[in-house]
């Protein structure tokens, strides 16, 4: 479980997505606005969410450009050969695989 702190391969315009666990699965989607060696800057981009509100889940894709809040810089670390940055308390952030993404909600 070796966390490495080497060159990473994340470039602008990368979009980067954490899922947080609990309860419910919450969904949220980064992009990368400037890449060094060993950091990127990413600012939180908005969510198109196709709800089904029956089971009170949602399938998630980013909105690229959509931006919700500030540019936030963070250290990009290699942990199990993959790719993450910390995005909040114990919430990491991974490269997109351009697949839905499935959260859940109460409401």
């Amino acid at each position: 479980m070796a966390q490495h702190r080497a060159p990473h391969t994340l470039t602008a315009g990368t979009i980067l997505v954490a899922r947080s666990m609990g309860e419910q699965t919450d969904v949220s989607f980064y992009q990368v606005l400037k890449a060094t060696p060993r950091t990127v800057t990413v600012r939180p981009v908005a969510a198109a969410k196709d709800h089904d509100h029956q089971a009170m889940t949602y399938r998630a894709r980013p909105v690229p450009e959509a931006f919700t809040s500030g540019p936030f810089r963070r250290t990009v670390v290699n942990f199990e050969g993959t790719e993450r940055i910390a995005v909040g308390y114990r919430l990491n952030a991974r490269r997109w695989d351009e697949q839905p993404e499935h959260g859940s909600t109460y409401a």
